[in-house]
């Protein structure tokens, strides 16, 4: 990956002959929006069977004060960013990485380990607000050993994987996905922001195979 000003020049110039990315929005408005649309749906009957995914319901109601916000536009969010990302990181890297499935993996790591952190340091603070410190090695443990507690999980995808007969691959993802960590990530507004992102990711790549 080489960053330099023509990567950026290609990124501001590759489509409509030299026209600015943001007539490729303008252009492909229609497009875009319908990916989108389907992406929503789809995140959205996910949280309806919460039964089976695990995941946190959207409570969406024609009463707007019961709507849970968080939920409702975290897709939205996470859908835009990736979708324009990639044409970012594209132009200024001059790189082709974001048109492979590795950069799918690459998001759903970085987004586990982003949320591991941010998890760990909230548990971590409230385990040590007796020593009335941050973060003391005594709340570290606490948490440590509270996250990786084994709880119930009902992703069906969680547990089919920790479930699995080869031994290594079980120890693997039974102790990963039955956790309370686990169970937290699930459920929590978190997951639909990276769901929304890695639709995002595969609607870009889309609308250019998409007919006009």
């Amino acid at each position: 990956m080489v960053l330099n000003q023509k990567g950026m020049a290609k990124f501001f110039n590759k489509f409509n002959g030299g026209k600015p990315i943001k007539w490729f929005f303008v252009k492909n408005v229609g497009k875009i929006f319908f990916l989108f649309l389907v992406s929503y749906a789809i995140i959205y009957m996910l949280s309806v069977f919460t039964a089976l995914t695990g995941f946190g319901g959207w409570n969406l109601s024609a009463d707007i004060s019961r709507i849970d916000y968080f939920f409702a536009i975290a897709p939205i969010a996470g859908f835009f960013f990736m979708f324009f990302l990639v044409d970012w990181i594209e132009g200024y890297f001059d790189t082709k990485f974001t048109r492979t499935a590795w950069f799918a993996v690459l998001i759903i790591a970085m987004s586990v380990v982003a949320y591991y952190v941010a998890v760990f340091w909230l548990y971590c603070n409230l385990f040590s607000m007796q020593q009335v410190t941050f973060c003391s090695p005594l709340g570290a443990s606490q948490t440590s050993s509270y996250l990786s507690s084994q709880t119930p999980n009902n992703n069906l995808i969680a547990n089919f994987l920790s479930d699995l007969p080869i031994d290594f691959l079980g120890k693997i993802f039974g102790s990963m996905l039955r956790t309370q960590f686990s169970a937290s990530f699930f459920s929590s507004p978190y997951i639909v922001l990276v769901l929304g992102a890695l639709f995002g990711w595969a609607a870009r790549l889309l609308s250019d195979k998409l007919p006009k």
